[in-house]
């Protein structure tokens, strides 16, 4: 067994979750450890898929729904988290095989088969800013009709490949069936070639897949050691690492593979509104509840640090004193610290929107209400009660520290 579920499967006491969710079966990690040390491995595409679920698990309990000891999340979502992780291989200059005898002039036709779609996009940003510039594109709205349609048709391949290799094939070493593990909707959904590709099109019209209750609460709890060392990345970087005849450094692959694309452009936007709000008086400190007087005391603070909840949503930065962000850092504000700043949380949340109200609301959406604000007159209430939820899994489940703001 591998190493890390080992450990984990050993110490695991029997117990129930009070929140309402299936209570989890140990069978579920032996399922996920039979997956990584057994299934064939033809293709990175099953690291991939594990990897961009168990990010999904853990992201975005609010889309989650769950029937029959299944739970069902947008497949969009996980089609993001492959453009995520493949673009930093596909943009790198040495070509990274991704599959058994994968090869740059694909001599032997054996590439990926998302690579001829990929490769258009990177190139198109090669001298456009490159993987920052396309996902703060892509995640603002802003792709260019002249590049919009390869996205989608990207996009299009991914999903296309998701569907029909890693969610036909794993669980194969377990079962003889197809599917055995992962579902996803097979009538229905009909993607216009003509679409704009944006965060809100790609939610909505990729359709559904789930898997198993016991199998998603798996993946919330420990997916950050199945995900880590010794796991999925070490399995993916030491398959790439062979596949380029070891002519790749495996530190050189494991770089590219937790590459993430820099969002300082959101930082300046919320900045930027604070900073104009200036005019009117001093700000209040989110945390504290101090007076900020001038700009040069105020840090934009990630409420979720982007340490722990890689996040640069508008809603996720607000205004703190700049020794109270200290003292922060990367510690998860506790729930009733988040509680008791409800009412200036809230109030920053409509400065930020009244300014950037597209993007604002698309982020919200996504993030925290599964719905735009518009669809609903208390958008404010139900994005701060998964604020708060999000916040209790960063400290209950995942073990982060948590912050209690204490007036030193």
């Amino acid at each position: 067994m591998n190493t890390v579920l080992k450990s984990i499967s050993s110490s695991l006491p029997p117990f129930n979750i009070s929140s309402g969710r299936t209570p989890m079966d140990i069978s579920s990690l032996r399922t996920i450890n039979s997956i990584l040390e057994r299934d064939a491995k033809d293709a990175s595409y099953k690291f991939a898929l594990l990897r961009g679920t168990i990010d999904v698990c853990q992201r975005y309990s609010h889309l989650r729904e769950e029937a029959d000891g299944r739970v069902r999340y947008p497949l969009g979502l996980l089609v993001e988290r492959w453009v995520l992780y493949y673009y930093p291989i596909i943009e790198s200059p040495e070509f990274i095989p991704q599959r058994s005898n994968e090869s740059s002039d694909n001599s032997g036709g054996r590439q990926i088969a998302f690579r001829p779609a990929f490769k258009k996009v990177t190139d198109y940003y090669r001298d456009r800013g490159g993987f920052n510039a396309f996902w703060n594109e892509y995640r603002n709205g802003d792709i260019s009709e002249e590049i919009s349609s390869d996205v989608l048709r990207l996009f299009k391949s991914i999903r296309e490949t998701i569907v029909t290799q890693p969610m036909k094939f794993i669980g194969r070493s377990r079962s003889d069936e197809y599917y055995s593990i992962y579902g996803y909707d097979k009538n229905g959904v009909r993607i216009r070639n003509d679409a704009y590709p944006d965060p809100e099109f790609v939610l909505e019209n990729f359709g559904v897949f789930d898997i198993p209750a016991d199998m998603c609460l798996a993946f919330e709890y420990f997916g950050s050691f199945i995900s880590g060392e010794q796991s999925i990345l070490e399995n993916w970087a030491d398959f790439s690492h062979t596949k380029s005849k070891q002519s790749i450094p495996k530190e050189h692959i494991l770089t590219l593979l937790t590459t993430v694309p820099e969002t300082e452009r959101a930082v300046a936007m919320a900045q930027k509104v604070y900073r104009d709000a200036f005019r009117e008086g001093p700000l209040e400190c989110v945390w504290s509840g101090k007076m900020i007087r001038d700009a040069t005391l105020m840090h934009v603070d990630h409420m979720l640090p982007f340490a722990r909840w890689k996040n640069n949503d508008l809603w996720n930065l607000l205004p703190a004193l700049d020794k109270v962000n200290g003292k922060k850092s990367d510690m998860i504000p506790s729930c009733s610290l988040l509680e008791r700043r409800e009412g200036i949380i809230t109030d920053y949340w409509g400065q930020l929107s009244q300014v950037y109200p597209v993007q604002f609301e698309r982020e919200v959406a996504i993030s925290l209400l599964g719905k735009k604000p518009a669809e609903q007159g208390n958008w404010k209430e139900d994005a701060f009660a998964n604020l708060v939820q999000k916040a209790d899994y960063l400290i209950e489940v995942r073990g982060y520290e948590a912050w209690e703001w204490a007036d030193a």
